[in-house]
């Protein structure tokens, strides 16, 4: 997918990214929450000192959607046209439609057992 300069794109939970570590380059991770600009990450890959499996709480500006990383000449760039969003519907397409459906029915199950109690 080609990245749009002049549209502002919206990513969520289940998002592949990477995680712009200072002094360790770009980290292949996955978000799992979202949380007022504080993201909870799942590292996929092992990478330097971080293990395949770790999770980090990490600011959600340090998180870059794996599509907005591109390489240019010999250097990587970034576009910076994104935001992140907790809120997940179908429109975002960040994770595949039937994993969004489980996850409503799974929603939907805690709900009547909260309401049973």
């Amino acid at each position: 997918m080609k990245i749009d300069p002049t549209k502002e794109y919206t990513y969520g939970i289940g998002t592949l990214a990477y995680y712009d570590a200072m002094f360790s380059g770009l980290i292949p991770i996955k978000i799992i929450d979202i949380n007022s600009g504080i993201n909870k990450v799942l590292v996929t890959k092992d990478f330097l000192g971080y293990k395949k499996g770790d999770i980090l709480t990490i600011a959600h500006y340090y998180c870059i959607p794996r599509k907005h990383v591109y390489k240019s000449g010999c250097y990587l760039k970034i576009k910076t046209n994104f935001k992140w969003s907790r809120n997940i519907n179908k429109e975002n397409l960040q994770i595949p439609t039937p994993l969004f459906d489980q996850f409503v029915k799974d929603c939907k199950a805690v709900a009547q057992l909260f309401n049973q109690l």
